[in-house]
């Protein structure tokens, strides 16, 4: 779409120029009432020429707008889900940096202590994937 958009650009301007040349064959040469009139009728079809091709040109634009904004929505889609996805997983790898730390917490003698911090990760994860599934940002 990008190239048809740059050759109607060039379309148009190359119109327009050549619009400017009959004005100035025009009134620049000395030709008669038959040659007159076929200058005229070529500057109509010019004028025509350009209005369709702006009329394409607008067509275009509006047509790339649309794909964009379509574009944009989905995109915004994916990054909430990822972000969403992201938040979910920061409550494990949060959980488990403070249970792994060198400190005393009371479960580094339990033979239960990763089992625990298993199943709390698993559980506040799941509490997140609810309430941000509850919200629809999921």
């Amino acid at each position: 779409m990008s190239r048809l958009q740059d050759s109607l650009t060039y379309f148009v301007t190359s119109i327009r120029g050549n619009e400017n040349l009959l004005a100035k064959l025009k009134f620049k040469l000395q030709v008669d009432e038959l040659d007159a009139d076929l200058i005229e009728d070529v500057n109509i079809e010019m004028s025509q020429a350009r209005e369709t091709a702006s009329i394409y040109t607008d067509i275009l634009e509006s047509t790339m707008d649309t794909y964009s904004s379509i574009i944009n929505n989905n995109m915004n889609t994916v990054m909430r889900t990822l972000t969403s996805v992201s938040i979910i997983m920061m409550f494990p790898t949060l959980i488990a940096s403070l249970f792994g730390m060198n400190l005393i917490n009371g479960m580094e003698g339990s033979q239960w202590g990763f089992v625990i911090a298993l199943i709390i990760s698993v559980f506040v994860s799941g509490l997140t994937w609810w309430i941000l599934r509850h919200k629809r940002l999921i």
